[in-house]
């Protein structure tokens, strides 16, 4: 039930360390914390399109971007040219705008560990993408709403 999860590695106790003098501690976002096994733990992968959240602090023109919504992005030919690439480790994300259909004003390479899973929320605007059954709504936009009676099914 963990596998798949998202912590992050901390230093160990005193007691953390002398019990489980072979393994590394993680911390989970409800406070709890694990001793691991090394081989059990991987830097988190994420895709062009994962929804993400930015756990980071940021100073100068991206300060306030702490735990903004972001999507993970392909880097452009040009930031290609500028010597950007796969090789530095890092992932490109799209910030989404505060305002819904607004213009996306921040582009930042991130390093994957300060990048948290987002599943969509109600009033997320989002592109539909990948229908098979209505290939006629691709491309469409809207907004993500709660689910309400047999939705919850």
């Amino acid at each position: 039930e963990l596998n798949g999860e998202v912590g992050l590695l901390t230093d160990p106790t005193a007691a953390e360390a002398e019990a489980n003098p072979d393994r590394r501690v993680v911390e989970l976002a409800g406070g709890d914390r694990l001793a691991l096994r090394p081989e059990n733990l991987a830097l988190p992968r994420h895709a062009p399109g994962d929804a993400v959240t930015l756990e980071a602090e940021f100073d100068g023109e991206e300060e306030g971007l702490e735990g903004a919504a972001a999507v993970v992005s392909t880097l452009t030919d040009e930031e290609r040219g500028l010597g950007f690439g796969a090789r530095g480790g890092r992932v490109v994300v799209d910030v989404l705008p505060s305002v819904p259909g607004g213009p996306v004003l921040h582009r930042l390479l991130m390093w994957p560990e300060l990048l948290r899973p987002r599943p969509f929320r109600p009033g997320d605007v989002v592109e539909l993408a990948g229908l098979q059954g209505d290939a006629a709504l691709n491309g469409r936009t809207g907004t993500v709403a709660a689910a309400e009676g047999a939705e919850l099914e």
